[in-house]
């Protein structure tokens, strides 16, 4: 609703009317065009059909300009990673989607495609780039025939900004409408596959007995922890097993991957560097205690990290750090310089004026402009004074091209900011009186104003902010890079740069299987350059210094120790991995050995030996695993065992997760649950529909996927 809204009036006024969420949308150029020295011209391809590189770029900034107008802030380096996946892993299901809609013949239809808009309340829709009301985050269809019908009808009349707007707007909708379609046919496709899994008489009675039918038993367990690792010998072989048992399931391999070593230097503001922004801080709250004729200019050229707007807002627009202190600042007075540890930033503030004000306003405005000044202020003479006169305010704004009807703006909509041509007008806007009306001037234009209705009250505030990062200077950044490249130039070879990293004051990390699909190297941001340099290296090369990080505060060298192809990863590079599960099962084997050659009739003689827990455990059914409090987790080898084991007999010992387990069953009874035959289908009806929603992981597992985004991004 609010980027509908915020379309609605022409040339300047289309950023005043309710235009903050839109002003968020097109502020600044954010984005680089993609620059790449490969010949390739996909990000990657899904059996076969390739992404095209200039249309996945066009899809993640179409995406990115959403998600700005949608939050009001911009996108870090982490948040454009998130974007990519999501355009890359849309891609993915689309293709995986389509290929099993067309042999099974699934569509969705126009109809069906409008019935959801209609309705308005698929999930989907609360992140529609147009039609969702900012304050419940509820689908308004009404908002969307709105903005279509304008756009249809009207595109052709406005000025070149506003037209444009339309179109950028109007592209994202079309952008979202075809996701939705593809998530409403996977949806589809996952409503096939569970309904095609279907039930019987004999499975829903076996399902329910095994829940209402439950047992007490003793139990006696040998935990794996208390028998030391070394009582057990695993070898290659042993591990070769369980390598072979586990190879398609939790060895396999997407991607390419890489073993790499590195060192990261992180540069940090030194004491000097902290020292001369305290004294630039101390200056600027000098200058704040005494008259300033422009807080936007002092504010902006003290380089804050918070810009000014002149303009009452809720605390909520202001840093928590500053708003803390409110309680105890009067109008007029400067606070700081301190520092805050949260941001790592000095910072100052005034507070110039407090005020408690309505929270949020209903207007409508009439947006007048003329070939002379004289024929603009006569026009809105007259209009103000036929409202004036009693004529209907709605009606003339129609008559003179003010299209829509009276809306809402709320305090919240300025936490992100707003300019100050826009801060002007929202300041009158709010202290005018319910049911005003009056004009404003905003360049050549006439703006006519009417205040409709007024809701609720909130304290605002006006509040220059100072607020500066402590940051390190140049010369800081020089004398580690310096000292570094030292380092480096040195250390020539992955074996040297791990003999000498520590005694110069560095530490090597390793960090096993990176793959190209990765946002960069360990947690580094903006390091997605060094990950290039990773998987076009050789094992055994040692990289140039990277510098990455926010605001370049960190600086990499690698070396790649090991390769490992797309496939499966190989027995060497995790069979350290599986020792501790051979280590279990080596214990296991050595317990239940033990246990039988000794001819153990019943707990009290289990109990007798050492490192041994024995205790009772109840209500056990064949619906939920074991919890075996004494031994820890649940124990679903359990289940079984008590359900085919005689009663008063002690079971064969049994290996389990945490324990090697003996049971002797000693009582059974059944719930007073009624057999319902259609309940129990339902729940497993919902357990197949658990079951297909993981189809796409399947369909992905089997599919020829190629993502190479790591060369490009």
């Amino acid at each position: 609703m609010a980027t509908l809204q915020s379309i609605r009036s022409k040339g300047p006024l289309l950023v005043i009317v309710i235009g903050v969420a839109l002003l968020a949308f097109i502020a600044g150029d954010f984005f680089k065009i993609f620059q790449t020295h490969t010949s390739k011209t996909d990000v990657g391809s899904v059996n076969g059909e390739g992404f095209p590189v200039m249309e996945f770029q066009q899809l993640v900034n179409e995406q990115a300009e959403m998600y700005k107008a949608r939050t009001g802030r911009t996108l870090a380096d982490r948040d454009m990673a998130y974007l990519r996946d999501q355009v890359w892993n849309t891609f993915m299901v689309e293709q995986l989607v389509n290929e099993q809609a067309d042999k099974l013949g699934l569509v969705v239809t126009d109809a069906e495609l409008q019935n959801v808009i209609d309705e308005g309340t698929n999930p989907a829709l609360s992140q529609a780039p147009i039609g969702v009301n900012p304050q419940t985050g509820a689908f308004d269809k009404d908002a969307l025939k709105e903005f279509l019908v304008t756009y249809n009808t009207q595109l052709q009349q406005m000025d070149p900004q506003t037209a444009q707007m339309y179109e950028t707007v109007h592209s994202q909708w079309l952008a979202f409408e075809k996701e939705l379609r593809l998530n409403l046919l996977a949806q589809k496709y996952h409503a096939l596959l569970a309904s095609s899994m279907l039930s019987n008489n004999v499975e829903t009675e076996y399902f329910y007995e095994g829940r209402v039918n439950q047992y007490d038993a003793l139990y006696a367990a040998y935990p794996y922890r208390n028998m030391p690792d070394t009582a057990v010998t695993v070898t290659d072989a042993d591990l070769k097993v369980l390598y072979d048992k586990y190879r398609d399931v939790r060895f396999k391999q997407p991607y390419e991957g890489r073993d790499i070593k590195y060192v990261q230097v992180t540069v940090v503001p030194s004491q000097k560097d902290k020292d001369e922004l305290l004294a630039k801080m101390n200056e600027t709250a000098a200058t704040l205690k005494g008259d300033v004729d422009n807080y936007f200019a002092l504010v902006r050229a003290d380089e804050s990290a918070v810009s000014y707007v002149d303009m009452l807002r809720a605390e909520e627009a202001f840093p928590r750090d500053v708003t803390t202190r409110l309680d105890t600042v009067g109008v007029g007075q400067v606070v700081g310089p301190y520092m805050n540890l949260s941001d790592n930033s000095y910072n100052v503030f005034k507070l110039i004026a407090k005020q408690s004000q309505a929270d949020s306003v209903r207007f409508r405005n009439i947006a007048v402009v003329r070939e002379t000044k004289a024929a603009t202020e006569a026009l809105a003479d007259s209009i103000v004074n036929a409202v004036k006169g009693g004529a209907d305010f709605n009606e003339l704004a129609d008559r003179y091209n003010a299209p829509g009807e009276p809306q809402w703006v709320y305090t919240a909509q300025f936490n992100a900011g707003i300019d100050e041509q826009n801060a002007k007008y929202f300041n009158e806007l709010f202290a005018a009186a319910n049911g005003a009306v009056y004009e404003s001037e905003i360049g050549d234009m006439k703006i006519i104003t009417k205040v409709f209705e007024k809701k609720g009250s909130k304290q605002k505030y006006n509040i220059a902010v100072v607020k500066r990062p402590i940051v390190f200077s140049d010369e800081t950044y020089s004398n580690e890079y310096n000292k570094f490249s030292q380092f480096v130039a040195s250390n020539q070879s992955i074996d040297s740069l791990a003999a000498n990293a520590e005694a110069a004051g560095y530490r090597v990390m390793d960090s096993q299987n990176v793959l190209a699909s990765s946002y960069g190297i360990g947690n580094v941001a903006n390091s997605r350059e060094a990950l290039r340099w990773v998987f076009k290296a050789e094992t055994g090369d040692v990289s140039q210094i990277f510098e990455c990080g926010e605001d370049n505060n960190t600086m990499l060298v690698m070396a790649v120790t090991g390769e490992h192809p797309k496939g499966h990863l190989d027995f060497e590079s995790v069979k350290d991995q599986l020792r501790p599960e051979a280590i279990k099962d080596k214990k296991a084997e050595k317990i239940i050995a033990d246990w039988q050659s000794k001819g153990l009739a019943s707990i009290a003689d289990y109990k007798q030996l050492d490192n041994v827990v024995c205790d009772t455990l109840k209500r056990i059914s064949f619906s939920a695993p074991v919890n075996v409090m004494r031994v820890g987790g649940g124990e679903y080898v359990l289940n079984g065992l008590t359900v085919k084991a005689e009663m008063n007999k002690v079971t064969a010992p049994v290996k389990g997760n945490s324990a090697v387990y003996v049971l002797d069953v000693y009582g059974q009874n059944k719930t007073n649950e009624t057999y319902d035959a259609e309940r129990e289908l339902r729940i497993i009806s919902s357990a197949y529909e658990r079951s297909a929603s993981g189809i796409l992981s399947d369909l992905q597992d089997k599919a020829e996927v190629e993502d190479e985004r790591y060369l490009f991004f």
